[in-house]
């Protein structure tokens, strides 16, 4: 078995503390599903899959083929971004 973490796929966002990257896009609302809605209260981007972090993801997915994914989301922002 193989596990892969991935501790952010949002790197502008764990630098400055934010959930949204550098272009104001909340990277888990980026992603390609039949549930994608463009706007909102917090930006879901230009499109599904505009953001490159939100393509590394995917990619990532393609050549791994995982059976099960996990997301990890903590509802206290100072302790997900805390070393």
């Amino acid at each position: 078995r193989q596990i892969v973490l991935l501790r952010a796929v949002n790197p502008d966002g764990l630098t400055v503390r934010r959930s949204t990257n550098d272009r104001g896009v909340l990277i888990n609302r980026n992603f390609p599903t039949a549930a994608y809605r463009a706007g909102g209260q917090l930006s879901s981007g230009a499109g599904p899959a505009s953001e490159p972090e939100t393509r590394a993801v995917l990619q990532l997915l393609a050549e791994l083929r995982p059976q099960r994914i996990i997301h990890v989301q903590s509802a206290h922002r100072t302790a997900a971004l805390s070393n």
